[in-house]
């Protein structure tokens, strides 16, 4: 992994990315049940790994924060925007993905290996995660992150900046609980034993997902952003279709 810190750089980055107020997600009731939680959490083990100050890092990823304001996202032919110390110079997949932790996240990096090996490794692959740098360099170790694609340059982003600008925003607490999903993370526990992990610093899982194809010219060939948590970028066939297909063209 070729880590890339963007907690300073991108705020610079993206100036034009403006901030919102702290805005809540959650429902009232689901509100009052936090409250009660955080009551009940103040004395939870082992606070060096699960929590931040006195609240658990799980219970922490769920409640309300302020975030940037998203812009469009790049669409099939638009130029993809800058991400800093990337060059567009080679077919390349970019992948925003969930919180470390997440099984989803986890799913999507071994997709991103697979596109990579099949491709000869040719492909460029760019992962950005909301987490500051050793948060993320820990994920990474826990879910083998080398063992499926060691050349993958991994972006820090916690304060969501390059989410944003790229235009993946946060999900709405049903869009979060979506009953497909809980039963997505049922099937890849027992199918392909990916479980959640520990939740990491900085996680946040409202926080979307999506991805990008883009081309040695930086033109944006493929996109998608999830629907829920569950709504995995399948990119080992992405690459296949989309840069077989841009190859076949030109």
């Amino acid at each position: 992994m070729k880590g890339h810190g963007g907690n300073g750089s991108a705020t610079s980055q993206h100036d034009s990315v403006e901030r919102q107020g702290t805005r809540s997600p959650l429902p009232p009731s689901s509100t009052l049940s936090l409250l009660l939680l955080l009551l009940l959490q103040r004395s939870a083990p082992n606070p060096s790994h699960t929590m931040s100050s006195w609240l658990p890092y799980d219970l922490v990823s769920i409640l309300p924060r302020s975030v940037p304001s998203v812009t469009t996202a790049p669409s099939k032919g638009s130029k993809a925007p800058a991400l800093e110390g990337v060059t567009f110079d080679k077919p390349t997949l970019v992948a925003f993905v969930r919180h470390c932790g997440c099984p989803f996240a986890q799913k999507e990096v071994q997709l991103l290996g697979k596109a990579y090996k099949e491709s000869g490794e040719k492909l460029q692959i760019i992962i950005v995660q909301h987490a500051d740098q050793a948060a993320i360099d820990t994920w990474w170790k826990n879910i083998e992150g080398d063992k499926h694609v060691s050349s993958a340059k991994v972006i820090a982003d916690p304060e969501h900046n390059v989410y944003a600008s790229w235009g993946i925003g946060s999900l709405s607490f049903f869009g979060l609980f979506w009953p497909p999903s809980l039963y997505d993370l049922v099937v890849l526990a027992r199918k392909e034993g990916i479980v959640n992990t520990t939740t990491k610093k900085g996680a946040w899982r409202f926080q979307n997902s999506g991805g990008f194809a883009v081309d040695g010219d930086g033109q944006v060939l493929w996109s998608k952003i999830a629907r829920h948590p569950g709504d995995v970028c399948h990119y080992d066939e992405v690459a296949k279709e989309v840069f077989s297909s841009a190859a076949a063209s030109s």
